[in-house]
């Protein structure tokens, strides 16, 4: 992490101890691959901030369709798996007995703050089990990807079948599969505000079967100037086929559905 404050070190003393600061910790990056991302954790405070242009409303209605058209009525028990700082359940809870689970404490403590009384519980997917089932699991925000082979999505798709009732409801968005990943494919996301403004960029790397994005952070503060964060992301590129056999070898029936608003194919499953 790189930290500048106004003007006190010369320009070049500057640049330069910015630019051995960053390298130290790219160098930790790729000496801990497996390690948690920060958005996860020490920057899981900006994560509805660098997330605000995008419309939790909206995409949570069409799930709302999708259950419906699905035999999940209105005043069913919904889990969200993965579910963040809670941002579609805000929405879903509308229509549905509500309840989540994440593996980042960090993400459900700014989740409760804005849910409360609502049950939420850290969690793995690959282990996770419901003191009663529910009608349908959604796992909307690629989250399949951090795992990181067929074994243990295999393993996640099991205990969400466990915890499903008989004909009860799997959703799932993918991330990319290997033959949509484009070398080189840019991200970025800002966020403006009077006493804080975040930017994040990625240039997308591949290597075998793992897309890799490394995210710039600035985080400009008043009081602390602009503090650099760097931020990788290690998504495991599942093809179709697997996902398909994952989730048929743990008795769900699936298939793809393209859904309003959101920016690739869903995977619905129902427990046999």
């Amino acid at each position: 992490m790189g930290r500048v404050r106004g003007v006190s070190q010369p320009g070049w003393q500057q640049t330069v101890a910015h630019f051995v600061e960053c390298t130290i910790a790219i160098m930790n990056l790729h000496s801990d691959s497996k390690s948690r991302p920060l958005l996860y954790g020490e920057l899981a405070q900006y994560y509805d901030l660098i997330h605000a242009r995008h419309d939790y409303r909206s995409q949570a209605s069409a799930i709302h369709d999708v259950l419906s058209e699905n035999g999940v009525p209105d005043g069913s028990k919904i889990l969200e798996a993965a579910c963040g700082t809670g941002n579609y359940l805000i929405e879903l809870q509308r229509h549905y007995t509500v309840s989540g689970f994440d593996l980042s404490e960090e993400m459900l403590r700014q989740a409760r703050r804005k849910l409360t009384g609502m049950s939420l519980f850290e969690a793995d997917i690959k282990s996770f089990k419901c003191t009663s089932p529910v009608s349908a699991i959604l796992c909307l925000c690629s989250s399949v990807a951090y795992l990181r082979s067929y074994d243990e999505l295999r393993d996640a798709f099991s205990s969400c079948a466990c915890a499903l009732n008989r004909g009860g409801l799997l959703v799932i968005r993918p991330w990319l599969e290997p033959d949509q990943v484009v070398e080189g494919m840019m991200w970025m996301d800002y966020f403006e505000g009077e006493e804080i403004k975040l930017c994040r960029q990625a240039v997308l790397r591949r290597h075998d079967r793992d897309s890799i994005l490394d995210f710039h952070w600035l985080v400009a503060k008043p009081e602390t100037g602009v503090t650099h964060y760097l931020d990788r992301h290690v998504l495991r590129l599942f093809e179709h086929r697997e996902i398909e056999r994952a989730l048929t070898t743990c008795g769900l029936n699936c298939r793809q559905i393209d859904v309003r608003g959101f920016d690739r194919s869903l995977w619905i499953a129902h427990r046999d």
